[in-house]
């Protein structure tokens, strides 16, 4: 019966079990499985890992069963590929740190520890709002697709939010960060296209937010306005892309700066370098804006998802604007060049628009 249900493969790794003398489960074999519990062993070896494709999809599991604390669950694992997951449950304890459930949830530790990791929260968990316990620390992709999450209260001396955690929480509305997160990770928040409030807490630690990933933010549709702590020392690229609501930025930080809700980069004495971001959905007066005269290029995504600005005037200095600084669906369709044709013709522009109109007054 178990060959008609799952496809098993020789493991071969040394991080689990006794290679080549032990095996890894790797496929879901009947389409309308609802509850899936892993054997123990399989041709008379034991099964040690769970190993899907990541690329496959389970959208009728509901359950999943593991046999014991000492059993693996592969990092390729995620709730993306189990839609329809609510809970996952370990059977058996043995002496050890290993895998253990609570509630449906999957964790790394030991019954007791101080300290665990939260690896899995099922992506059909039943509940609204859910709390990290102390002392937990986060997975890679850990809330990701969680589809009925609103609200996640982290605990306060919670350090990392790592890549991906809750990417694609689609119903999550806000968040209130910890002052002891020091990293979030990459695409952290991407695709949380109902969040409309992040909150920092710098004043509450002496190590506050440091590193914001790249794609911190990105596709987070309802985020109107947020201010990034000064504390920030390293920010990564399109952290706003897919911000189609957002109106401001405030904040100086990692060698930007905030100018009425526009962000610049700043070199070492103080001078604006380039223009990083204008707010997709900021209005400007008369629709135009102006970029200060000390820019010297434009950063890829700067103007690209623009919905209301309609006319950029752009200083003379500038050298360089990246290749999707402006996009031919965006709503900047005139640009005002306050050089001549002949500096226009020397700027660096890849895949320039060419529905935008330029004219130089130089």
């Amino acid at each position: 019966m178990e060959n008609e249900l799952f496809a098993f493969k020789i493991n071969k790794s040394r991080d689990y079990g006794e290679p080549d003398n032990s095996y890894a489960l790797v496929d879901i074999l009947k389409e309308d499985l609802e509850e899936v519990i892993v054997p123990e062993t399989h041709n008379g070896k034991p099964v040690v890992l769970f190993d899907v494709d990541p690329s496959k999809r389970y959208p009728n599991v509901k359950s999943i069963v593991l046999p014991s604390n000492k059993f693996h669950l592969s990092h390729r694992t995620t709730p993306e590929s189990f839609p329809s997951l609510e809970r996952i449950e370990v059977i058996k304890e043995e002496l050890g740190r290993g895998l253990l459930s609570e509630e449906g949830v999957l964790y790394y530790g030991r019954k007791g520890d101080l300290l665990r990791g939260l690896l899995f929260y099922p992506a059909n968990r039943p509940g609204t709002e859910f709390e990290v316990k102390e002392k937990t620390y986060l997975r890679e992709s850990c809330f990701a697709h969680a589809k009925n999450l609103e609200r996640v209260i982290l605990p306060s001396g919670a350090k990392d939010i790592p890549d991906y955690a809750f990417a694609s929480c689609e119903k999550l509305m806000e968040m209130d960060v910890p002052g002891d997160v020091s990293n979030i990770g990459s695409h952290a928040f991407h695709g949380c296209v109902n969040l409309e409030k992040i909150t920092f807490h710098p004043e509450d630690s002496y190590l506050p937010l440091t590193i914001l990933g790249a794609g911190a933010f990105a596709g987070c549709a309802k985020l109107k306005q947020i201010k990034i702590p000064s504390s920030v020392k390293s920010a990564g690229r399109n952290l706003f892309r897919g911000c189609s609501s957002l109106e401001r930025v405030d904040g100086n930080f990692s060698g930007y700066r905030s100018i009425d809700g526009v962000i610049y980069s700043v070199a070492m004495f103080g001078q604006l370098l380039h223009l990083y971001l204008y707010p997709a959905s900021r209005k400007s007066v008369d629709d135009t804006y102006e970029v200060n005269e000390e820019v010297e290029f434009l950063h890829d995504g700067c103007f690209y998802e623009t919905r209301f600005l309609k006319k950029v005037i752009l200083p003379k200095g500038v050298t360089s604007i990246e290749s999707m600084s402006f996009s031919k669906d965006a709503s900047v369709k005139e640009i005002i060049y306050k050089g001549s044709k002949e500096d226009w013709e020397r700027i660096e522009k890849p895949n320039f628009p060419e529905n935008i109109k330029v004219t130089c007054i130089g």
